[in-house]
């Protein structure tokens, strides 16, 4: 870890820990959100960052974010089992079957007694 990283990470990761804490209902997700944060300016060597400090709030505010729309696009909801009764079923009833059955018996049989072209 380059020492401007670890300076970085010592001073402000308290802070942003706390900035984290007060913006999501998830206590796992504090840690893991600052770790990312760090890693992301850690990815980008090559940025000119005049603010520290607010390059990091900034990633862990679009974290945070991320994490939220992705909760949203996983959030289920829960249905009775009465609700399932209703759900069509493809599979063809028996009386479709056995009419399929028929017809395909039928059409071979049509097939069978086709004169051959030879």
């Amino acid at each position: 870890m380059p020492a401007d990283l670890k300076s970085a990470y010592l001073l402000h990761s308290p802070d942003l820990a706390r900035y984290v804490r007060r913006r999501t209902a998830d206590s796992h997700a504090v840690s893991d959100v600052v770790h990312d944060a760090f890693v992301r300016m850690a990815e980008q060597p090559g940025t000119k960052v005049n603010d520290v400090r607010s390059y990091l709030y900034r990633i862990a505010r679009n974290l945070l974010l991320d994490q939220k729309k992705q909760d949203v696009r996983r959030q289920t909801y829960p249905v009775p089992h009465e609700a399932l009764f209703d759900v069509a079923d493809d599979t063809p009833s028996p009386e479709e079957a056995t009419d399929a059955r028929l017809r395909l018996e039928y059409l071979q049989r049509l097939i069978g007694e086709l004169p051959c072209a030879r």
